[in-house]
C-alpha cells in the first residue's frame, strides 16, 4: 500500500509539472503569435539589425575593393551603408532592392558603402562583389570586424542610413524609400 500512494503522489506531482510546462509553452507561443501578426501587419518595425537610430559609428578602418581606404571620417554627409553575408539567403533576397536603392541614391557611388562578411573563405563572394562594385564602394571582411563591428551589426541583411557617422534609420524599409525621402 505505501508503493501504491508514493506511485500515485509521484504520478500526480509529474502531471502539476508538465501542466505548468503546457501553460509556459502556450503563453511563449502567444506572445511569438503577437509578434508575427504586427510585423505582417506593419504595426512593428523590424528587429534591429545594428546600433540604435542615433549612435554613432565607432572608429574604423576597411580597405575597399578598388576606392582604397576608407573610414568614419571619409563619410561625410549622408550615406547607405548594407552588409551581406555570403550564405545568407535574405541577403541574396534583399540585394536587388539595395541595388536600386544605391543607383537612385543621391551622390551616387561615392555615397553608398556595401560590406559583404565572409566567413569561410572569399572565394563564395565574387557574387556579391561583381553585383555591388557598379553602384557601391565595396568592403570585404570576417565576421565581427572593422565596420561591422564599429555599426554593432547583430544580423544580415543590415541597411543604414548616416549621416556624419550617426545613424538615421535602419532596416530594409529605407531601401524602399523613395530617393528624395532618402536624400
Amino acid at each position: 500500500m505505501p508503493y501504491l500512494i508514493a506511485a500515485v503522489v509521484l504520478v500526480g506531482i509529474l502531471c502539476v509539472l508538465d501542466l505548468i510546462l503546457s501553460l509556459g509553452v502556450i503563453r511563449r507561443l502567444r506572445i511569438h503569435n503577437e509578434l508575427i501578426t504586427k510585423l505582417m501587419s506593419g504595426e512593428a518595425t523590424s528587429v534591429a539589425m545594428m546600433m540604435p537610430v542615433g549612435d554613432s559609428a565607432e572608429p574604423f578602418t576597411a580597405i575597399t575593393d578598388a576606392d582604397g581606404m576608407v573610414t568614419e571620417k571619409s563619410l561625410p554627409g549622408r550615406n547607405l551603408v548594407g552588409f551581406f553575408l555570403e550564405d545568407c539567403t535574405g541577403c541574396q533576397q534583399l540585394l536587388p532592392d539595395f541595388l536600386a536603392a544605391a543607383a537612385r541614391f543621391p551622390g551616387g557611388r561615392e555615397r553608398v558603402l556595401a560590406v559583404v562578411v565572409h566567413t569561410s573563405g572569399e572565394e563564395k563572394i565574387a557574387d556579391y562583389r561583381g553585383r555591388l562594385a557598379p553602384v557601391a564602394r565595396v568592403v570585404v571582411e570576417g565576421a565581427d570586424q572593422g565596420i561591422g563591428a564599429a555599426m554593432k551589426v547583430r544580423g544580415f541583411p543590415a541597411f543604414g542610413l548616416l549621416d556624419d557617422g550617426r545613424l538615421l534609420a535602419s532596416g530594409p524599409e529605407i531601401l524602399r524609400a523613395t530617393a528624395p525621402a532618402v536624400g
